[in-house]
């Protein structure tokens, strides 16, 4: 193999979810008793988090907070530099 010749690989598009696509998703899992993979769907397309920092739990329970205006705090697992998030999900 010669080291000095790559093929150019082509990038596709890769479409992007609605929200009512992740939240029928998130139903759905609930309806099955999946409740866990919905909070993580939800998470990740709402807040725009990967889904292996959720399902790693760098994004805590404790950092969110109700109210008026409810947030979370999130936390860069790698640099340590923290964000709040305004909650701005509900179903209609």
């Amino acid at each position: 193999m010669d080291r000095g010749y790559y093929e150019a690989r082509v990038r596709k598009k890769k479409p992007a979810v609605t929200r009512d696509e992740v939240y029928n998703f998130a139903y759905g899992c609930i309806e099955h008793g999946e409740v866990e993979a919905a909070a993580v769907a939800v998470i990740c397309f709402e807040w725009l988090q990967r889904p292996e920092n959720v399902i790693a739990g760098h994004i805590k329970w404790s950092g969110y907070r109700t109210g008026p205006k409810p947030t979370i705090r999130i936390e860069h697992h790698k640099t340590g530099n923290s964000t709040r998030k305004l909650r701005k999900c509900c179903r209609t």
